[in-house]
C-alpha cells in the first residue's frame, strides 16, 4: 500500500528502487592526560593527521573531477581551507600545549563545538555548512583514534540510499551506477550533499522527517526528486506513474539545455532576467553552465564565519573581484553580510539571544559595528570597477535604517576619493524587502533605493509568524499564501510607480507555480540557484504575458494556499510538457493529475 511523504526537492528526477540504509560507526574519542615530554610527539602526531587527510582531499578532487568538474573540486576545497584554518589548526595546537591534553580531544571539542555553532544558524546556507565541519572532523578523527577509519560499505546492486544525512566525503564514494536515488532526515536544497547529487544527475529528497523508522532495507520506494515526494511501498499503479515521469523528465531534461542561450521572454515578447544566487567563486560554473544572466545575490557571510579575526579588506575585494570578473559582462549584486546573534562570527563578543530571528542580525549588526562595515562597503566599491556592481543592504525595515546605510556607504566614498582609489562613482543601491514593515513603507523606500530585492524566505516565516525549521510549524509555511502575494504585488507596484525595477532572490523565485504569477505580476528578475534556472525559463518561454497576467489576477483572488495552489496548476497545464510538477499540494492533498487511487481507503491513507 502506498504511504506518500513529502520532503524537500533537492536534485532533480525520479527513480523507483529498493531500499539500502546507510549507518555509520560511532567514532569514540578518549580524552587522554599527556606527561609534558609526551607533547610534542602528540602535536607532531596531529599535524601529521593533517597532512595525511589533506592528501585524501586532493586525491578525492582528482578522482571526481570529470564527474562533478570544478563545482565538486570547489566543494572539497573548502574542506582544504578548513584544515588550514588558524583557529582549528592552531587553536588545538596551542590548547595541546596548554592543558597536556591529547589532540584528538581537543579537536574534537574545537569542530563540535564549530559545528553545532553552524547547524543552529537560521539562514539555511549557512546551516549546510555545519556537515562540512563534521566531514572534515570525522576524516581527521580517522586518523587519531585507533579504528577510526570509517568506510561506507561498498554497494552491491542499484539502491536509493536512505540515511540521516550525508557528507561531501561519502556522497562523493557512492558509486552514480549504485545510486539510484537519495533520501535523507536532514539536509536543505544548498547542503554540499545535495549540490554533488544535483552534479552528477541523481535524485535526491532532503529533510524527510523520520525516514529512516519508517523504511526498512530491502523495501519498495519511489522518488521524486523535482516535487520532494516519496512512496513508501508504491503499487503498481504508482510505479507506472513514476516510470512514465522518469521518462518524461529525461526528454525534458534534454530540452532544457537547449534553452540555456536563450532569452527568457514570453511568447508575447515579455523579457525578463534570471539571475543565480551563489556564495563562493567555485559556483560560478554553474551560473554559466545554466545559462544565468548574472548574479541576483552574492552571499558575503562565509568570509566571516569560522575565524577569529575578520577578514582584511583586501581579502573581501579578492574575493569580490574574483566573481564579478567571471561574470562580467553580467552584473553582480552583493549583498552586505546577514549575521545575525545566532551566527555571528567566532570572535565577536555578542551577548546570548533568546530569540536571534528577531534580534542582532544583517543591517543592525553592521550598523553598529561601523568599522567593520566600511571594510566591506570599501572592499565592494573598489571591485566595482571590475565589472557591473550593484550594492544590496539585507534586512531594511524602515527609512531610517537605509538612510544610515546610505551615510555609511558616503563615508566609504570620501575616503576612496581621498586615496585615488577608483570605483564606480554611480553604483546602483538596492534593499532587500523582507520585513514586513519595509512592504508597508515600499512607496517611501523606493524613492530612496535604486531598486527593490524581494527576500521571500524571512518575509514569509516574518508574515506569517512561523520558523520553517520547526517540524510542528512548518506545514503553514506557504509561499502561495495570499497574504504573501499581495505582499509581493505591493512591492512590485510600489517599485514601478517610482521607476524602480524588482527582482526576487528567495526560494519562491523557484518555485515552478509560482512563476506565472510573479510574471502576470510584472516581476523584473528572478534569482535563483543556478540548477533551477533552466525550468523557470522553460515555463517563461510557454506562456503569453497576457495569460500570466490573467493568472496572477486570478489567484490575487484566492483567498486560501488551496485556491491559489489550484489557479496555478490550471494556468501551469502543459507549460512542462506532460511533467507532474508536484503530486502533492502544499496542503497535502493529492494531486489531481495524479492517476487515482484503486479505492477510498486507499486514497484516504496515500
Amino acid at each position: 500500500m502506498d504511504r506518500l511523504i513529502s520532503g524537500i526537492a533537492a536534485s532533480p528526477g525520479f527513480a523507483v528502487g529498493e531500499t539500502h540504509l546507510l549507518e555509520r560507526g560511532n567514532l569514540t574519542v578518549e580524552e587522554r592526560a599527556l606527561e609534558p615530554d609526551e607533547v610534542p610527539a602528540e602535536i607532531e602526531r596531529f599535524e601529521l593527521s593533517l597532512d595525511l587527510a589533506r592528501t585524501e582531499i586532493k586525491d578525492l578532487q582528482n578522482r571526481i573531477a570529470h564527474s562533478m568538474g570544478e563545482e565538486g573540486i570547489g566543494i572539497f576545497g573548502v574542506h582544504l581551507m578548513i584544515l588550514q584554518d588558524p583557529m582549528v589548526v592552531e587553536e588545538t595546537i596551542k590548547e595541546v600545549r596548554e592543558s597536556q591534553i591529547n589532540s584528538a580531544t581537543v579537536f574534537n571539542a574545537i569542530m563540535t563545538r564549530l559545528r553545532d555553532m553552524l547547524s543552529h544558524a537560521e539562514d539555511e546556507y549557512m546551516a549546510q555548512r555545519a556537515i562540512d565541519i563534521e566531514d572534515v572532523r570525522r576524516r581527521v578523527l580517522g586518523h587519531l583514534v585507533p579504528g577510526g577509519r570509517l568506510f561506507l560499505k561498498q554497494l552491491q546492486r542499484p539502491v536509493v540510499v536512505i540515511a540521516r544525512e550525508l557528507t561531501p566525503s561519502e556522497t562523493a564514494h557512492l558509486d552514480p551506477e549504485k545510486v539510484l536515488a537519495f533520501v535523507t532526515e536532514a539536509g536543505g536544497r544548498t547542503s554540499h550533499a545535495a549540490i554533488m547529487a544535483r552534479s552528477l544527475g541523481v535524485p535526491a529528497v532532503v529533510g524527510v522527517s523520520g525516514i529512516r523508522k519508517l523504511a526498512r532495507t530491502g523495501m519498495l520506494i519511489a522518488v521524486d526528486g523535482t516535487s520532494g515526494q516519496i512512496a513508501l511501498n508504491p503499487d503498481e499503479r504508482t510505479i507506472k506513474y513514476f516510470e512514465s515521469q522518469k521518462a518524461i523528465f529525461a526528454e525534458l531534461e534534454r530540452e532544457f539545455l537547449k534553452l540555456k542561450n536563450l532569452p527568457a521572454v514570453t511568447l508575447d515578447g515579455r523579457e525578463v532576467e534570471l539571475s543565480a544566487n551563489v556564495e563562493l567563486p567555485g559556483e560560478m560554473d554553474n551560473v554559466i553552465k545554466y545559462g544565468a544572466c548574472g548574479i541576483g545575490l552574492l552571499r558575503t557571510e562565509y568570509l566571516y564565519l569560522d575565524r577569529q579575526e575578520l577578514p582584511a579588506e583586501e581579502e573581501q575585494y579578492a574575493d569580490y573581484r574574483e566573481i564579478v570578473e567571471m561574470a562580467a559582462p553580467d552584473s553582480v549584486i552583493i549583498r552586505t553580510f546577514d549575521l545575525g546573534g545566532d551566527k555571528i562570527p567566532v570572535g565577536s563578543e555578542t551577548p546570548h539571544e533568546r530569540n536571534p530571528f528577531l534580534g542582532w542580525r544583517a543591517i543592525r549588526v553592521s550598523l553598529a559595528e561601523p568599522e567593520l562595515f566600511h571594510v566591506q562597503l570599501r572592499a565592494i566599491l573598489r571591485a566595482s570597477v571590475h565589472g557591473r556592481v550593484k550594492l544590496l543592504f539585507p534586512m531594511i525595515s524602515g527609512i531610517e535604517e537605509l538612510r544610515q546605510s546610505k551615510e555609511a556607504l558616503t563615508r566609504a566614498r570620501e575616503s576612496l576619493r581621498e586615496e585615488g582609489v577608483p570605483f564606480d562613482e554611480d553604483i546602483p543601491v538596492g534593499i532587500m524587502m523582507e520585513v514586513p514593515s519595509a512592504c508597508a513603507m515600499a512607496d517611501d523606500l523606493a524613492l530612496e533605493a535604486d531598486f527593490l530585492s524581494l527576500g521571500t524566505n524571512d518575509l514569509i516565516q516574518y508574515s506569517l509568524a512561523v520558523d520553517r525549521g520547526n517540524p510542528q510549524v512548518a506545514y503553514l509555511y506557504q509561499e502561495l499564501h495570499p497574504a504573501i502575494l499581495r505582499q509581493v504585488k505591493s512591492v512590485i507596484d510600489a517599485g514601478h510607480r517610482h521607476g524602480r525595477w524588482v527582482g526576487m532572490c528567495g526560494e519562491m523565485a523557484a518555485n515552478p507555480l509560482a512563476t506565472m504569477i510573479l510574471i502576470g505580476m510584472g516581476l523584473d528578475e528572478f534569482s535563483m540557484s543556478p540548477e533551477t534556472l533552466p525550468e523557470i525559463k522553460k515555463i517563461i518561454r510557454s506562456c503569453t504575458h497576457a495569460e500570466a497576467k490573467a493568472c496572477a489576477d486570478e489567484a490575487l483572488q484566492a483567498k486560501t494556499t488551496r485556491g491559489v495552489t489550484r489557479v496555478a496548476r490550471h494556468y501551469m497545464k502543459g507549460k512542462l510538457g506532460d511533467l507532474v510538477t508536484e503530486m502533492l499540494d502544499p496542503n497535502g492533498d493529492m494531486d489531481p493529475d495524479r492517476p487515482p487511487a484503486d479505492d477510498e481507503e486507499k486514497q484516504k491513507n496515500a
